[in-house]
């Protein structure tokens, strides 16, 4: 693939020029909007919105869904689009499913930035499993965010490759075809990705130098490839962490069994390495392979502190029935999902193939960095 692409000096006002974490608050008053009804939730104030967020909705998800019967916001440009995911900064980075080309979407202000087709950048195979199981299963991204100001990085998982553009560009520039990651995000203006051995930093494009990746941090434990550890970027309260999910030995009842234990790292970006760290600072992550997500108790109070919530089709949630993971203590929660013979433990014959009843937002987070949020409306 030709590395380097064709860059307009000064790409036009897009989604992708606001990018603080509150996009939507900052876009609102620099540019002009579509007429929307007064009655809706996206014409609400910042203000206005937080204190409903941080009142009305916080006791449980089943306000936040009787909120949301009477709330009516269509977005017409997701209509034909298959969703990649969201950038830290809340952006949506979409599909389309019949052209291939990469849209990004600012779902408050509705502005759309065009970004390359990624049709050039698939193998036939991949095009192949594509036509048959659809983008969701046939072209599978581990990561994306931004870069800079306006510069888009994709981590794909099939094909193995890490790609930016801009928007303006003819085509994606391939920065590394080789690597594998775990996971990629965007932190205080720059993209990161982490394999087994480092934490890694994208540098744009110079007038003299391509895109590359440049070590940000060192990863100063082991990751075993064996037993199929894994290790996952997140930002809590302003920090870039690393959390480390591996197979360990643990004891229930005088039984023996492998279960994923967490740790915690800071991405010490000063010194270069990963620093073990007690705990998330009061905080809770819910963790899927690919998507991370840091939540604060302040705001929903039944979700703990310093507990990692794993995703709906991870492992230890469904073979185990593992809801939760103290950081502090080591100690589980059981998850009130269930699933049909997933478990050979006997004390967890509980399992039914049931949801418990009423959901709480746990559950729903759960899904949502799963990755199958097409789910959600079987609960």
């Amino acid at each position: 693939m030709a590395a380097g692409a064709g860059v307009a000096a000064n790409p036009p006002p897009s989604a992708l020029t606001v990018t603080s974490s509150w996009v939507a608050k900052r876009a609102r008053g620099a540019r002009r909007r579509r007429h929307v009804p007064t009655r809706c939730w996206t014409d609400l104030t910042y203000g206005l919105a937080g204190v409903i967020a941080e009142h009305a909705l916080a006791h449980d998800v089943s306000d936040y869904m009787s909120f949301r019967t009477c709330v009516q916001t269509e977005l017409p440009e997701l209509d034909g689009q298959h969703l990649l995911g969201a950038t830290t900064e809340g952006l949506l980075v979409l599909h389309d499913e019949s052209t291939y080309m990469v849209r990004v979407l600012n779902p408050i202000t509705r502005q759309v930035a065009e970004l390359p087709s990624s049709y050039p950048l698939l193998p036939p195979e991949t095009r192949t499993k594509i036509s048959e199981d659809g983008l969701a299963y046939g072209f599978k991204v581990t990561g994306l965010g931004l870069a800079g100001d306006s510069t888009v990085a994709l981590c794909v998982f099939d094909p193995t490759m890490l790609v930016v553009a801009r928007p303006c560009d003819d085509r994606w520039t391939l920065v590394d075809g080789e690597q594998w990651f775990y996971s990629a995000m965007s932190f205080s203006g720059r993209f990161y990705c982490v394999n087994a051995k480092a934490v890694m930093a994208l540098e744009t494009a110079t007038a003299n130098l391509p895109p590359r990746l440049v070590v940000a941090a060192e990863v100063t434990f082991r990751v075993s490839l064996v037993c199929r550890d894994s290790v996952h970027l997140v930002e809590s309260d302003g920090r870039l962490l690393l959390l480390r999910r591996k197979l360990a030995t643990r004891v229930e009842l005088s039984t023996y069994f492998w279960l994923r234990e967490y740790k915690v790292f800071a991405v010490d970006l000063a010194t270069r390495k990963t620093v073990d760290v007690p705990d998330l600072g009061g905080s809770a992550v819910f963790l899927g392979k690919t998507r991370a997500l840091s939540v604060s108790p302040l705001v929903f109070p039944s979700i703990q502190a310093d507990r990692i919530y794993p995703a709906a089709n991870m492992w230890e949630k469904m073979e185990k029935g593992v809801g939760s993971y103290s950081l502090l203590n080591g100690r589980i929660e059981r998850c009130r999902v269930r699933i049909i013979g997933r478990s050979t433990d006997d004390d967890l014959d509980e399992i039914d193939g049931g949801w418990t009843r009423p959901c709480g937002i746990d559950d729903y987070l759960s899904w949502y960095v799963s990755g199958k949020c097409n789910e959600i409306e079987e609960i």
